[in-house]
């Protein structure tokens, strides 16, 4: 009768061992799942800086290449006021065809 009983109580240990090894084993991927979540949005957040750095340095750059220009313009042809755009896309020093 005792051995009887205790082969039931090592099956019955032996489940709940296995239950509780794959919850831990869920739990461990859960955890490592968001883990890497954490990483990839962080290197995200940090390329997007990089990315809208580079946007906004550019748009600068084009911005003063304009000022440039437009200063370059009114130092030459002061009082005047800068020729219009000609019709089909050809505007002041512009060749067509460019």
């Amino acid at each position: 009768m005792q051995v009887g009983f205790l082969r039931l109580q090592a099956l019955h240990r032996a489940r709940e061992l296995c239950r509780r090894y794959r919850r831990t084993r869920r739990c461990v991927g859960l955890f490592q799942a968001r883990g890497r979540g954490l990483l990839v949005r962080r290197a995200y957040r940090r390329r997007l800086g990089a990315v809208l750095t580079l946007q906004a340095h550019a748009r600068g750059m084009i911005a003063r290449r304009l000022c440039r220009r437009l200063r370059a313009e009114h130092v030459r042809f002061p009082g005047q006021r800068r020729p219009a755009a000609q019709p089909g896309g050809a505007g002041p020093g512009r060749v067509r065809g460019e």
